[in-house]
């Protein structure tokens, strides 16, 4: 889960393979990200577990068995990768079964 500045809730839903935000009062959410059941695409999540809202509405999404974190900007139909995404392992291009995100703001 994650709410915003303006009170939205984003909510992973792991099994549904997409992330929805629902408004303050709303009576249903909006897919924000996935949506389109699972699979490897750009377009699909699989699994999602964590998720972060950047000021700019942008969703990150750590996908737990898609091995990636993907970033969803506002109304895009696909998702792209920042970490991960060459399946599981160690090595320093992949990421193994990711399951939160933290994201620090760095000023000077």
């Amino acid at each position: 889960l994650f709410v915003d500045d303006a009170g939205s809730l984003y909510v992973s839903e792991h099994l549904n393979h997409r992330v929805s935000r629902w408004a303050p009062g709303a009576i249903e959410g909006e897919v924000v990200a996935g949506g389109l059941g699972q699979g490897n695409s750009l377009a699909h999540l699989k699994y999602p577990r964590s998720i972060f809202v950047d000021e700019e509405g942008a969703v990150y999404v750590a996908e737990e068995i898609a091995h990636r974190v993907t970033r969803w900007a506002p109304g895009a139909p696909r998702g792209e990768l920042v970490a991960g995404g060459r399946g599981e392992g160690d090595g320093e291009e992949q990421v193994s079964n990711p399951f939160g995100i933290f994201v620090m703001d760095v000023c000077d």
